[in-house]
């Protein structure tokens, strides 16, 4: 089971129970909750000299997940009236489609359609939207008007294109911003099931390390979108102190699961376009602070 605390604006802060079914007991370095809706980071900075040179504005996100293809076109329009009103980035960590694993969808989603009339900025390949061949993983994915993001599956020739590791976006309000998505390993590398694949998972640790390297000296806030399991989305916040949010998925919490480990913000959004998290950041100085709230769809 899990328990919530106190609630603010429709959105209950869980913390993981012992006895969750699929969660082994793993407890990382973390702060204690400040509040319901705000998070305090006190680590020293390890943003680049620009960021910390800069006047920094109020970074918004507007965070979904999981939402298996049951987005409606009033839950679009209103994330599409939500995104404009708080001058958000709208992004996702996975699962959008319904499909199996093994399927390709033979007409544009729904799904994809309703989300690009949302204004999505970008979403995390998810275990729903992976198939084992590019060609066809690609022709999937392709009604995506949106960066679609994952860093630690490859292909053996050539890339993924339109498909990246990562992104750098500019926000509403100016500032830089590198998103990379993880997803999880479908086909276990060195496995003989690879025989079949003309792509490979990489380790997500080693993934994200890269994409870390790579992106944190270029932007301001730096988002992993991550389609894995919450443990990993625990441990990759614990290990990975430069990244400023963890956007969760493939978890399915009943309401918005916010935690902090050491000084950064992991949330997992509920699944099935119930609702949508906004997290704002309110101080415009490293460290920052973000504000938490629910958003019914």
């Amino acid at each position: 089971m899990c328990v919530s605390t106190s609630a603010r604006g429709g959105m209950h802060i869980q913390r993981r129970a012992e006895d969750a079914p699929h969660y082994r007991p793993y407890r990382p370095q973390r702060q204690s909750h400040l509040g319901p809706a705000s998070l305090r980071s006190t680590r020293p900075s390890v943003r680049p000299d620009t960021r910390a040179k800069a006047v920094m504005a109020t970074l918004t996100v507007l965070h979904t997940a999981d939402l298996h293809n049951r987005l409606t076109e009033a839950a679009a329009r209103r994330l599409q009236a939500l995104r404009e009103e708080h001058s958000a980035l709208l992004l996702d960590s996975g699962d959008a489609l319904a499909v199996p694993n093994i399927l390709v969808p033979i007409f544009a989603p729904a799904v994809l359609t309703r989300m690009n009339q949302a204004g999505y900025a970008a979403m995390a390949l998810g275990n729903r939207e992976y198939f084992f061949r590019k060609r066809w993983l690609i022709r999937g994915m392709a009604p995506a008007d949106f960066a679609v993001l994952t860093a630690n599956l490859r292909a053996q020739k050539a890339d993924l294109h339109p498909i990246q590791p990562w992104v750098i976006l500019s926000s509403p309000q100016g500032d830089s911003v590198g998103i990379f998505g993880l997803t999880p390993t479908m086909i276990k590398p060195g496995t003989w099931w690879e025989v079949f694949s003309d792509m490979r998972f990489v380790p997500w640790r080693e993934a994200t390390a890269k994409a870390v390297k790579a992106l944190r000296p270029q932007v301001q806030w730096l988002v992993a979108l991550s389609h894995l399991t919450l443990e990993e989305s625990l441990r990759l916040a614990e290990e990975f102190a430069e990244i400023d949010l963890v956007l969760g998925g493939h978890s399915h919490p009943e309401t918005a699961y916010v935690e902090k480990v050491g000084e950064v913000t992991v949330c997992c959004a509920p699944p099935y376009g119930q609702a949508v998290v906004k997290l704002q950041s309110c101080q415009p100085a490293v460290p920052s602070q973000f504000e938490t709230e629910s958003l019914p769809l």
